[in-house]
């Protein structure tokens, strides 16, 4: 595997100035997704399927024949989610499973002051339930979000681009760093992997990786990340 050079310094220190506040730059920072990656399974697709009804399924079979783009397919799906059955299926979010190694993760970038930024395509209210209790080693969340004032589900975000709900590689330059770190799951997460120096990647996103020939670190829980991370880090704490 050849990446790109690894420069560890853990002294931050202030760069320039972008939009008229200091930018912090970090000489490593990592980036992760949340559905199927901070949790063990696709959290915001298992939500979708308790609305399945035939209105449903009959869009999701026409966004297969016409290609819809994935931020397309899941705008389409929440869209015919009346407001009132989204609120009565919210117990959803307090069911989701950590991935096992998640918190010492956390506990090992905190003592290392590397950053720790979320990412997520997923609901908003879903990812901050979950994330709470770890919210002192997390920087910065950025998600989706629901609009529930009118009859059905509106779905958005303020980093939404053409392809993409939440704009993965988009949130990446709003931060100024040496070398970054991705960690994904899914065919979402292929952008954001793309963007970065080192990538920890499973299931789909691994999947497409070896299609492109994109080499990466396989994971399966948070031990093996910071299991690597122990090879990248000399003067790491634990």
């Amino acid at each position: 595997m050849k990446w790109r050079r690894i420069s560890i310094c853990l002294h931050f220190h202030v760069k320039l100035r972008h939009g008229g506040c200091p930018l912090e730059h970090y000489p490593l920072i990592v980036f992760s997704d949340f559905d199927g990656t901070i949790t063990e399974k696709e959290s915001l697709e298992e939500f979708i399927q308790l609305f399945i009804n035939e209105d449903i399924q009959d869009a999701a079979a026409r966004m297969l024949q016409e290609g819809y783009s994935v931020k397309g397919g899941i705008r389409e799906m929440m869209s015919r989610i009346p407001v009132e059955e989204y609120l009565q299926n919210t117990w959803f979010f307090d069911t989701l499973t950590i991935r096992r190694g998640f918190p010492e993760f956390v506990k090992v970038l905190q003592q290392n002051q590397i950053p720790l930024v979320v990412i997520s395509g997923g609901i908003r209210e879903m990812v901050v339930r979950n994330l709470e209790p770890f919210m002192d080693g997390i920087q910065q969340l950025y998600t989706a979000e629901v609009d529930l004032n009118e009859k059905y589900v509106r779905y958005w975000s303020d980093y939404e681009t053409d392809l993409e709900i939440v704009g993965k590689r988009e949130v990446m330059s709003r931060y100024s760093y040496d070398t970054s770190i991705c960690i994904g799951d899914s065919y979402t997460d292929f952008i954001m992997a793309q963007a970065a120096d080192i990538i920890f990647a499973r299931d789909r996103l691994a999947e497409n990786l070896n299609k492109h020939e994109i080499p990466y670190f396989p994971y399966d829980t948070f031990h093996d990340i910071i299991q690597q991370l122990n090879c990248m880090l000399p003067t790491q704490k634990n």
